[in-house]
């Protein structure tokens, strides 16, 4: 990392769990005279045997108080919105959503979104004025393992070695068209009714 030289330090010599040296920035509003707190970053000590962890607590104001916001714990997980992050990126709250933006997309085509509603994934989209969202593919858990997945609209299954598309649903003719299937040996039960077969080569 080469010769790196402390210019700033900010030091809480106290060896107790929880023990923390803070960077406040503040600024005045019309009910202090003696500054409010936006925004602090908090350096925790949260292991003080062994070979010791830390983490670091990224603090906004909102609604008149300031509290936590982020956290990048000492084994390097990051979290928004939960102060116990347990994955690299771990994001939480009632509605959480991740929006990917493309500044240059056309009118309504910029946000695609990503969130965990009610224990249900959603892949959607929102308007250019964040006031629409609407969900394309939503997947949700019906235990032992399984899934119930429902597509909005309809979905293609390209062949990248160009031709016909291998699999087409239409929704607005509610047709589906499927270019090449192959199954395998069919098997009915005994008491399966009556079976009709045309052989359509």
């Amino acid at each position: 990392a080469g010769n790196i030289a402390n210019l700033l330090n900010l030091s809480n010599f106290s060896s107790a769990t929880s023990s923390a040296s803070q960077l406040s920035f503040l600024t005045n509003d019309v009910t202090s005279t003696t500054g409010t707190t936006t925004a602090s970053i908090r350096g925790l000590l949260n292991q003080n045997f062994g070979k010791g962890m830390g983490s670091l607590i990224f603090s906004t104001l909102n609604n008149g108080t300031t509290s936590e916001a982020a956290r990048l714990t000492g084994g390097g997980n990051f979290g928004l919105g939960t102060s116990t992050p347990n994955w690299s990126l771990q994001v939480a709250s009632t509605t959480p959503y991740i929006a990917i933006t493309d500044t240059d997309a056309g009118a309504n085509l910029k946000h695609w979104l990503i969130s965990n509603i009610g224990g249900t994934f959603n892949l959607g989209t929102s308007s250019d004025s964040l006031t629409s969202t609407s969900s394309v593919l939503s997947i949700t858990q019906t235990g032992n393992g399984l899934a119930t997945s429902t597509w909005t609209g309809g979905f293609v299954i390209r062949n990248d070695q160009g031709g016909t598309d291998a699999l087409t649903y239409d929704y607005s003719s509610n047709i589906t068209t499927i270019d090449n299937l192959q199954i395998g040996q069919s098997s009915f039960d005994t008491d399966s009714g009556i079976v009709t077969w045309t052989d359509l080569t």
